[in-house]
């Protein structure tokens, strides 16, 4: 969704490409924790360590799926067209303290789908569904409630 011509949205994408690059070379030469954590840590500004030893068994566990997804999501463009014709609602959650990346993305996406709502969650990063979900839980139930 990020344009290339727009200078903030470029430079959000390169940024995720470096950490995506860094994260596929870690993997790749076997330093799977080293690249799941430096990635972990620039996408949630959150030392690894802070992390449950289960979370962070989980993620290392799927490093590979880690590396196909983001790059599947950085790299494969979705067309504005496609959104625009969306006819449900739609929310969009964005973690107040998420990757600049995530801040240009939902806004773009919010003003494309037509019946988008964008929330900020205050006070959050980017995995906050996982590391806070009571943050999460009132706006995906005021949504709901709305549209129910």
């Amino acid at each position: 969704l990020l344009r290339s011509e727009v200078a903030v949205e470029r430079e959000a994408l390169a940024w995720d490409r470096s950490i995506i690059a860094n994260l596929k070379s870690e993997v790749a030469a076997g330093r799977t924790e080293s690249g799941v954590r430096a990635f972990i840590e620039a996408w949630n500004g959150q030392p690894w360590q802070d992390l449950p030893l289960a979370v962070r068994s989980q993620f290392v566990g799927l490093a590979d799926t880690l590396v196909a997804e983001t790059e599947a999501t950085s790299y494969c463009p979705l067309q504005a067209d496609m959104l625009r014709r969306l006819g449900l609602p739609v929310l969009i959650l964005v973690g107040e303290r998420s990757p600049a990346l995530i801040h240009h993305t939902a806004s773009r996406a919010g003003a494309l789908i037509p019946r988008a709502e964008v929330a900020l969650i205050e006070g959050v990063d980017h995995m906050a569904p996982v590391s806070n979900p009571k943050a999460v839980a009132p706006a995906i139930e005021k949504f709901l409630e709305r549209h129910s």
